[in-house]
């Protein structure tokens, strides 16, 4: 029998362990339940779930993946409980108090760190493997606890129907913030009041949720009807008297600096309209944060393939009210309509690039799998579309394929195949479809240089766009396939904030007017050069995915190759903005 305890917590008077669990093979039915300290069984809730990473580390020939446990029973302190593991030819037992699990997060198990070791997880605990391309090291990094708090954020929460304890912990990741001038707006559009339900209630869950609701800082109204996620949210919206206004759903988690953070960047730049930080996703019981995604700098251009924002987002009220709000027509997609809106109307935005929330994935989420909201696919094309009609382009969008979460958005080029210049290096062809891909967004204003996926002979991306910051050149996506996710977001965005690489970039002959040519005088730099006068004359460079092209180097690797000096020194003759990618 192998086994692995992952995680426990004690909350609400109710213990809660999460695991695995299998036999000597896959087929052998396995039992988790609870006795306490005399051996007698105690009532409790368990769900045996699939766990793919266990079946593929010790059964790989089997199909059958039901390992996975998650078992909750109520506990009191002082006691003791057993955590009992069987396969009907052995038992397990394993002591564990709500006192030990407070203090640990787990149960005491020698045998727990050899078997973890053998399992290939497939989840990227946050901070464990990575951090954000985007983190400069600037003033998101430090301590914000000078920062003024005459800015009053106003933390809008739509609610309905939300899992009691999910509730809990959410009013409870607000109550924690380091930053106190906040406010807390609940608009309920559950059929019975929440607040009153919990009321009547003398459980641990409700009566955490009803001294959070008695504070002060909230204000909760129970609606007449469910008015669904934008009429619910606009609810609470319209309790906001903050000068800024946080979005934030009923059942996910604020970390505990968040508005702090938010606060320091407003004090720093304080015309700031709109602000966004990165995220990863909790499991169901809040036991552990995984899978972060480090979010670019604002990205127009990427926003027509994803809503790549989603949390934490942060509007100043005064636009918010000027946008109307969200608009229920987009259900499903309706922040996502409210992001484009946003960018059509303001350019003061910025990203912060730490995760500041924690996105549940709970049953039926689309933390887990857009695909769970039919619905959700239908607004996100329609939010798209409508923006390219305000804009003025007469283009169509469409997922990149039936089990595609992208979205590719086309349209007929409007400026003369004379008037774009296509660059590439000999031996690199192009299709008519290529090409007008390049045309498309060279043609349309407000972009720069425009360039292409390259990836080598054995089909991996060697290069989606290059990040550049002081420190050096990073090929973006390097070593993943295309048509894969990762902690960077999706190789099927259109990516904004990069410069393009040598192998295959387009310009329309307006900005070379403008910025003037290519100086190949500069070699490798040529085009990163090109890139950043670009970006200073407050021109967007996209890489699109839709182009993809052959190379099996990426400039980076040469200019690594012979020293950053005079690229760092080409970098700093062009910082402007806020940001990398500033939106103007």
């Amino acid at each position: 029998m192998n086994y692995h305890i992952e995680y426990a917590k004690y909350k609400y008077g109710c213990v809660t362990v999460v695991g695995w669990l299998t036999g000597s093979s896959a087929d052998v039915h396995t039992s988790v339940w609870i006795e306490d300290a005399g051996g007698a069984r105690i009532s409790c809730e368990t769900l045996r779930t699939e766990r793919e990473d266990v079946r593929e580390t010790l059964f790989p020939q089997e199909t059958q993946c039901l390992f996975g446990f998650r078992i909750k029973f109520s506990a009191e302190p002082g006691k003791a409980y057993f955590l009992c593991l069987g396969d009907g030819t052995e038992i397990r037992r394993r002591r564990m108090t709500p006192e030990q699990i407070q203090r640990t997060g787990s149960i005491p198990d020698s045998l727990k760190a050899r078997i973890r070791l053998a399992v290939k997880g497939k989840r990227t605990e946050t901070g464990l493997e990575e951090k954000s391309p985007y983190d400069r090291g600037g003033m998101h990094r430090r301590n914000p606890a000078g920062t003024r708090r005459d800015v009053k954020f106003s933390i809008a929460v739509p609610l309905y129907n939300t899992e009691p304890e999910h509730l809990a912990d959410m009013l409870e990741s607000v109550q924690s913030q380091t930053y106190e001038n906040w406010e807390l707006c609940l608009a309920d559009g559950s059929p019975a009041s929440i607040r009153e339900t919990c009321r009547k209630r003398d459980d641990g869950v409700s009566r955490a949720i009803t001294a959070f609701l008695d504070d002060a800082k909230v204000k909760y109204v129970h609606l007449s009807e469910n008015k669904g996620i934008s009429g619910n949210s606009n609810e609470a919206f319209r309790l906001a008297d903050g000068e800024f206004v946080v979005m934030l759903d009923h059942d996910d988690l604020l970390t505990p600096d968040a508005l702090n953070q938010m606060a320091a960047a407003i004090l720093a730049h304080p015309d700031l309209d709109f602000l966004y930080s990165d995220s990863d996703l909790t499991d169901h019981d809040g036991l552990t944060c995984y899978n972060p995604l480090y979010k670019p700098d604002w990205s127009p251009e990427t926003l027509l393939c994803a809503n790549y924002i989603t949390h934490l987002s942060v509007v100043r009220r005064e636009l918010l009210e000027r946008l109307g709000g969200l608009n229920p027509a987009y259900d499903g997609a309706q922040d996502w309509d409210l992001f484009l809106r946003i960018g059509e109307a303001t350019a003061k935005i910025y990203h912060i690039p730490q995760v500041l929330y924690h996105w549940r994935a709970a049953a039926g989420s689309t933390a887990l799998d857009v695909g769970l909201k039919p619905y959700a696919r239908k607004a996100q094309l329609q939010a798209v579309s409508a923006y390219l009609s305000r804009r003025g382009i007469p283009g169509k969008a469409a997922f990149v394929d039936r089990d595609s979460t992208c979205i590719r958005v086309e349209w007929e080029a409007n400026l003369p195949e004379a008037d774009v210049v296509i660059r590439r290096q000999p031996g690199v062809e192009l299709d008519p479809e290529d090409t007008e891909e390049l045309r498309r967004w060279a043609s349309l204003p407000g972009m720069g240089v425009i360039g292409a996926r390259v990836v080598n002979a054995r089909g991996r991306i060697v290069s989606q766009g290059l990040l550049l910051d002081g420190s050096g050149i990073r090929p973006l996506f390097q070593g993943s396939f295309p048509g894969t996710a990762g902690v960077l977001g999706h190789t099927d965005w259109y990516r904004d904030n990069v410069a393009a690489e040598p192998v295959c970039y387009a310009v329309s002959r307006r900005v070379w007017d403008r910025i003037g040519p290519v100086d190949d005088r500069l070699g490798d730099l040529a085009v990163i050069d090109l890139c950043l006068r670009a970006r200073a004359a407050g021109l967007r460079n996209m890489v699109t995915p839709f182009v993809q092209v052959q190379a099996e180097e990426s400039i980076a690797d040469r200019v690594a190759a012979a020293g950053q000096g005079a690229y760092r020194k080409l970098y700093a003759k062009y910082q402007t903005g806020y940001q990398t990618g500033e939106s103007v």
